[in-house]
């Protein structure tokens, strides 16, 4: 059921940074599923064309049908601008994140990504981490963000590739942040989806990704 927004909302209630990959499409997708308003922001042009007529850039198991009630329920949408990300409640990064030769994640390229979307972000929002990140690399990206109170999270993905739809809502969900007020929303953010949320420190979701 569509309900009417006053002039002090969000346009949406989720932005996904790097929307149309394998991690954040399938969220996405369960998300807005769910009746959630929902912008998947990336700058694929070719998979967002896809996506927008209701087709998957790739194989993800149960999620053609979702896409398309979805996308015509107008829960789910696209966009190229990071302008968009300005215009969510919570902010979900999910980008892919390069490795080097020892398949450790390249923490400064994540960082620059950071600082080029900081423009994009505020104090009201809640910033949800998803990519894979090398441990401390959280605290690193407050410091990037700068002097004011951020509310970041860091909810890592455990998915395999393909059945993130199926396990989204089957697997537990780690919830870990800076502030109370950030787990608390990230925590009542992903129990509209998954099975259970377990809380825990930031460190410790860090290694629980990389284990």
């Amino acid at each position: 059921m569509n309900t009417i927004r006053n002039r002090n909302e969000k346009k949406y209630d989720i932005c996904i940074v790097g929307g149309l990959g394998h991690v954040g499409l399938p969220l996405g997708i369960v998300f807005a599923a769910k009746g959630l308003k929902v912008c998947l922001q990336d700058i694929n042009k070719k998979s967002a064309d896809l996506v927008k007529k209701g087709t998957l850039p790739f194989i993800e198991y149960g999620a053609e049908s979702l896409l398309k009630n979805s996308i015509e329920e107008g829960n789910l949408s696209v966009s190229l601008s990071p302008k968009s990300i300005s215009e969510a409640k919570f902010v979900i990064i999910a980008i892919g994140t390069p490795v080097d030769e020892y398949m450790n994640s390249k923490t400064r390229e994540f960082l620059e990504f950071i600082s080029s979307i900081k423009e994009y972000l505020a104090s009201d929002q809640i910033i949800i981490i998803r990519s894979s990140i090398s441990p401390k690399t959280c605290d690193q990206v407050i410091k990037t963000l700068g002097e004011g109170k951020w509310n970041l999270s860091y909810c890592p993905e455990r998915i395999v590739q393909g059945y993130g739809v199926k396990e989204l809502e089957n697997l537990p969900q780690i919830v870990a942040g800076f502030s109370d007020h950030a787990i608390k929303e990230a925590s009542n953010l992903f129990n509209k989806i998954s099975s259970s949320v377990i809380v825990t420190s930031v460190a410790e979701a860090e290694l629980a990704k990389l284990f």
